[in-house]
Formats: structure tokens, sequence, C-alpha cells
């Protein structure tokens, strides 16, 4: 269901709905087979459902996750999570604290 998420989720950012997708994506993710991904946009406010359908049957959403993939792939990431900041990369999981290191050692504040 990966895939298919990755890019219903593109679908939804079409209807300014990316962030409330993903997170019921997230909140869901035991039952997202069950429920389906139309029902999650519809859940999440996303109008045009016909629309989100098509752009799920779509090549356009494919290929934006298709780039991502190669991408990620291209500098050594090799699934998710996936994190680089700025020379360094976590792949996979990885605690909270190490994750926390990382944007200190960027210079940037968590």
């Amino acid at each position: 269901m990966a895939y298919a998420a990755a890019v219903a989720s593109e679908c939804a950012s079409f209807q300014g709905r990316f962030e409330p997708f993903a997170d019921l994506l997230f909140e869901t993710q035991d039952s997202v087979q069950q429920l389906g991904l139309a029902e999650i946009g519809r859940r999440v406010g996303i109008v045009d459902l016909e629309a989100f359908k098509e752009c799920e049957e779509g090549s356009d959403s494919k290929r934006r996750v298709d780039a991502d993939i190669a991408a990620g792939i291209s500098i050594g990431i090799s699934g998710t999570p996936g994190i680089v900041l700025g020379r360094r990369m976590i792949v996979g999981a990885a605690p909270v604290d190490t994750i926390l290191a990382f944007i200190r050692e960027a210079g940037l504040q968590p």
C-alpha cells in the first residue's frame, strides 16, 4: 500500500489536503486497505473525489513518486524513513535523540 498511498498523497496535495491526508494515513495505517484511499480523502475534506481518483490512476502523480524514489536511491536511501541533513544520513528508524543530535550538529534548532 505504500506506493499507492504515496501517489494518493500527491493527489491530495493537488487539492491542498496533503498534511491532513498524510496525518490520517498514519493514524489509520492498520486499516487503510479496509477504508480505502478515497475514503481517507473524503474524511480529510477532498472536495473533488472524481479528480482525486483520476489523479491516482494518472501517470503524472506516479511519475512524481517514481522521481522521488529514484532520487532517494541515488543517494543511498533504500527505504523509509530516510533523513538527509547536510552530509549526514539516517536510513531506517532512529531514536529521537539521534535525530535531534544531527539537527544540532547542522547548526539548526529542533
